[in-house]
């Protein structure tokens, strides 16, 4: 599908923003947003999270190249198969030992950066810095989604899947910021459950996809004369 990969950044972004409201909540309710006037307030959230989608979006591109590098060799098999066994691992660890792919120094270090913008006065463009250094921020989801992003294979596609990735977050971030409440622990306990299940089956798609199969669309037959285009699978034919 042409657009496979937006679909794929905004399912990751939507099925994870519960993810995203228990490790980034407590810093976005920390944003003096509920000061400002209803337009002034809404902007604002926009803008913070716009600016973590900015970032994503700029580290998508690093997977994008070298996605684009298997591509260049003609290895698209080993591509798809490496990603969808990296996600395997990601969503394994995401399950079991999540803390393991969160926090440590370089979130102190990115945390103690966004103190400082959250200290100067409250402009839009503070708003939007603030969400840009919180992108930077270590967290799993985003590892698996920039796995799923070196698997476009193309660093135009990497970098789309992480922005919507990103966009795809923002209604329960926003959610957060506006009502100023938790969402249920219940709700976040099955969203846990359900992004894992999600990952593992994107993972699955493919390996498949890289077992030249012959499957059409599911897992057509590749060779090094094959490439992907928006999706879709043209030969040519040696002469």
């Amino acid at each position: 599908m042409e657009l496979s990969f937006i679909l794929t950044g905004l399912s990751l972004g939507l099925l994870g923003g519960l993810h995203c409201v228990g490790m980034c909540g407590p810093i976005a309710l920390s944003l003096p947003v509920h000061r400002l006037q209803t337009m002034e307030k809404y902007l604002s959230i926009f803008l913070y999270n716009f600016g973590r989608a900015i970032t994503y979006a700029v580290l998508g591109m690093i997977p994008g190249l070298l996605g684009q590098s298997f591509q260049f060799f003609g290895l698209q098999q080993a591509l798809s198969i490496t990603a969808g066994i990296l996600m395997l691992l990601f969503a394994a660890i995401y399950f079991f030992r999540p803390h393991w792919l969160d926090s440590g120094k370089i979130g102190v270090k990115i945390s103690s950066l966004m103190g400082i913008q959250m200290q100067k006065e409250k402009t839009y463009s503070t708003f939007l810095v603030i969400g840009l250094i919180n992108g930077l921020l270590p967290c799993g989801l985003v590892y698996m989604a920039l796995v799923a992003a070196f698997a476009t294979g193309s660093v135009w596609k990497s970098s789309a899947l992480m922005f919507f990735f990103g966009i795809g977050t923002l209604p329960l971030m926003a959610l957060l910021m506006i009502s100023g409440k938790w969402i249920k622990t219940s709700t976040r306990h099955l969203f846990k459950k359900i992004v894992p299940i999600w990952i593992t089956a994107l993972a699955i798609i493919l390996i498949l996809r890289g077992m030249n199969l012959g499957i059409p669309y599911l897992s057509p037959m590749m060779n090094q004369h094959t490439h992907y285009m928006e999706g879709c699978c043209t030969t040519t034919v040696d002469k």
